[in-house]
């Protein structure tokens, strides 16, 4: 099971469950496969014991991150670019 770290709360869950073949399930007859077993998976999501803010952060932080580190590598690019229109 995957999970993001934060605590749950105490709040509702809620629980879905998805096929790993994201096919149209009236298909199926069609298909000529006397057995045919599908694997679904759920995903469960519940609200967090901490405020929303709190919940968050850490990814705002790492999105900031990707954010600058793309800024930096644009401008390299563009450096690059430049010089080598000049040559």
């Amino acid at each position: 099971m995957a999970t993001n770290g934060i605590e749950r709360g105490g709040g509702p869950e809620r629980d879905r469950r998805f096929s790993l073949l994201f096919l149209d399930l009236d298909l199926v007859p069609a298909l000529d496969s006397p057995r045919t077993v599908f694997q679904y998976w759920s995903a469960r999501v519940a609200t967090a014991r901490a405020s929303s803010l709190t919940a968050v952060a850490p990814a705002a932080r790492r999105t900031s991150s990707f954010i600058a580190i793309a800024a930096l590598a644009t401008t390299a690019g563009l450096v690059v670019t430049i010089r080598a229109v000049r040559v």
